[in-house]
């Protein structure tokens, strides 16, 4: 049976999974994996198109998130795509209770502070 392939399997999950996959008692189905990926989250440089695409899809046509303000959501998520969207998100509703037409960096720490206790 090893000379045919006769089913393709595709695993993902967590960056955990690799860490299970490399332990003793998986390394046959280790040893079978062709191709592996990991990803590492948005780039600095990826976050503004990333954010701006996004909004985009909302229907907003103008920037709200003022570049500073960029540059400090990326440096509270590390570029971890879901923590982006839950901070990004907690920043439009502080955004949207104070009346703001643009987000600041206050409000990124401030969004961020409240993630954190929760």
């Amino acid at each position: 049976m090893d000379s045919e392939n006769l089913a393709t399997l595709v695993i993902a999950g967590q960056p955990k999974l690799a860490s299970t996959l490399s332990m003793n008692i998986h390394e046959a189905l280790a040893q079978r994996v062709v191709v592996s990926y990991a990803f590492n989250g948005l780039s600095k440089t990826e976050l503004p198109s990333y954010i701006a695409s996004a909004l985009k899809a909302a229907g907003v046509r103008e920037s709200i998130f003022a570049e500073n303000a960029l540059e400090a959501l990326w440096g509270c998520c590390g570029g971890a795509v879901r923590l982006v969207n839950s901070l990004a998100e907690k920043c439009l509703i502080i955004g949207a209770q104070k009346g703001a037409r643009v987000i600041g960096p206050e409000t990124v720490m401030l969004a961020n502070s409240e993630m954190s206790l929760v």
